[in-house]
């Protein structure tokens, strides 16, 4: 697979990148962003801590597609 320059450069700024390739959608995060998750205790986070979480997940991943990666 072959990222386009833009691409390149804003996983190299840090930025979350939707890549499409072959009918797949994969997500480029930093390294740091990557070992964030493995900080998270999702044990000890409430029912509302998480419904949180998602949103803001959704609301990057929907930001994504309509930046039209």
């Amino acid at each position: 697979m072959e990222l386009k320059n833009d691409v390149l450069t804003a996983a190299q700024r840090g930025e979350h990148v939707k890549i499409q390739a072959e009918g797949h959608t994969f997500y480029l995060l930093s390294r740091e962003a990557y070992d964030e998750f493995g900080k998270v205790d999702y044990d000890a986070m409430s029912t509302e801590e998480m419904n949180l979480l998602a949103d803001e997940a959704c609301a990057i991943i929907s930001e994504s597609e309509a930046d039209g990666y």
